[in-house]
C-alpha cells in the first residue's frame, strides 16, 4: 500500500497515519460505560478521517454492526440512564444542578410498532438472549429482545430505517489496512449509522476535501480517503453507507439510521459541539484537535475536559493498551465512573 497527501508523491504508510486508522479499529465499544478520547495532532491533519476508517473497518468485522442491532444498544444505554439516574432523581431535570453529566432527562419511555408506550422497569439477564429490556404499562409486561429491536423507539424519536438498492463494498480494499480484519459479508451490502464522522464547523464541503486529499494505492488503484469513509454522496457510484455524517454548522445528520455509538469529531469547535450536544450524550467521543490554534481554543477544549473529570477518570488502561504514540500526537481518554 502507498500513501499520498495533499498530492505530493506516493511513500509507504506513514507511522502517524496507521497509528491513527489502529486508534478507530481497537475502539472497544461498552454499552453501559461512555468513553471520550481527546487526539492532539501538530498541525491541521485528516486524522478524523483516518480514525473513521479504521473503525468502518473494525465495524465491518462486527455482526452487530448494522442499524437494528446498534438501535438495540442505544435503547440500551438509554434504559441505563433512566435505571440508574432518571427514575429516582429528587429534583426537576436541571443536569448542571444535579452535576449528572448528561444533557437531557431519559424519561424512560418506549414505544412499540403498534403505537403502544411502555415504562421501562429494569434490565434482566436472560439465558439465550443476554441483557433484555423489561418494559410494562398498565395492561401489560413485556421484553424487548434484540432480534425485534426495529420493532421498537424511544418515545419522540423516528423509527429506524435500513438502506437499500445500494452497491455492496469490496471487502479486499478496506481489510488491506489491518491485516487481522476480516469483513462479514453480510455486513458489506447492509448500512449502519451507530458510527458517525461529525464535520468541521465551516460545514461538510470543508471535512469532505480534507479527506480527499489523503490516497492511497493499492494494487495499482487509487483511492481517497472521502470516498472510503462510505458517506452518503460522497462516493463516486451509490456503495451503501456504512458511516453517517453530522454537519456541525447546521447540527444535522445526513440522514437517521440509529443513534451513533461512537462520534468522530474533526477538530475543536466539533468537538465541542458533539461533547455537550444531547444528541450523543450516550455515545462514545473521539476529538482529533491541532495545537496550531489560537490559545483561547484550545483552552476551551482543555477546560471541557477538565469539568469532565467529575464524573470521568483517565482510562490508563487504553492508553497502555495503545502501545508507542507517534511523536507529535499526544491522546488523552477519559472513561466515565461507575454510578
Amino acid at each position: 500500500m502507498l500513501f499520498s497527501e495533499a498530492n505530493h508523491n506516493w511513500r509507504s504508510l506513514p507511522r502517524w497515519s496507521d497509528a491513527l486508522i489502529r486508534l478507530g479499529h481497537g475502539w472497544k465499544l461498552e454499552p453501559a460505560v461512555r468513553q471520550i478520547a481527546l487526539v492532539s495532532m501538530p498541525c491541521d491533519s485528516s486524522g478524523a478521517g483516518l480514525i473513521s476508517l479504521g473503525a468502518l473497518i473494525r465495524d465491518l468485522g462486527d455482526p452487530a454492526a448494522n442499524d437494528v442491532d446498534a438501535h438495540y444498544v442505544a435503547l440500551q444505554r438509554f434504559a441505563d440512564q433512566y435505571l440508574k439516574s432518571c427514575r429516582d432523581c429528587d429534583i426537576r431535570c436541571d443536569p448542571l444542578s444535579k452535576k449528572c453529566g448528561y444533557f437531557e432527562q431519559a424519561s424512560g419511555v418506549i414505544q412499540h410498532k403498534d403505537g403502544n408506550r411502555y415504562r421501562i422497569a429494569d434490565i434482566s439477564r436472560q439465558a439465550s438472549w443476554g441483557d433484555v429490556i423489561r418494559c410494562s404499562n398498565n395492561d401489560e409486561a413485556r421484553l424487548v429482545f434484540p432480534a425485534y429491536a426495529a420493532d421498537w423507539r424511544i418515545d419522540g424519536q423516528p423509527a429506524v430505517k435500513q438502506e437499500s438498492d445500494t452497491a455492496a463494498l469490496v471487502a479486499e480494499t478496506y481489510e488491506r489496512f489491518v491485516c487481522s480484519s476480516a469483513a462479514r459479508p453480510e455486513n458489506l451490502h447492509r448500512s449502519f449509522s451507530g458510527l458517525c464522522l461529525a464535520g468541521r464547523a465551516q460545514g461538510e464541503s470543508s471535512t469532505r476535501e480534507a479527506a480527499a486529499s489523503i490516497r492511497f494505492r493499492i494494487e495499482n488503484v487509487d483511492y481517497n480517503l472521502a470516498e472510503l469513509l462510505t458517506i452518503d454522496g460522497w462516493s463516486p457510484s451509490r456503495t451503501v453507507s456504512r458511516m453517517s455524517f453530522f454537519n456541525s454548522r447546521t447540527e444535522r445528520f445526513d440522514r437517521y439510521g440509529c443513534s451513533p455509538s461512537l462520534v468522530i469529531a474533526d477538530g475543536d469547535m466539533s468537538f465541542l459541539r458533539v461533547a455537550t450536544s444531547r444528541q450523543f450524550q450516550k455515545a462514545d467521543i473521539i476529538g482529533v484537535v491541532q495545537r496550531t490554534l489560537e490559545r483561547e481554543r484550545l483552552e476551551a477544549v482543555g477546560n471541557h475536559m477538565t469539568d469532565l473529570l467529575q464524573w470521568y477518570e483517565e482510562d490508563t488502561e487504553s492508553i497502555r493498551n495503545l502501545g508507542s504514540i507517534p511523536t507529535g500526537m499526544s491522546i488523552s481518554i477519559l472513561r466515565r465512573r461507575a454510578s
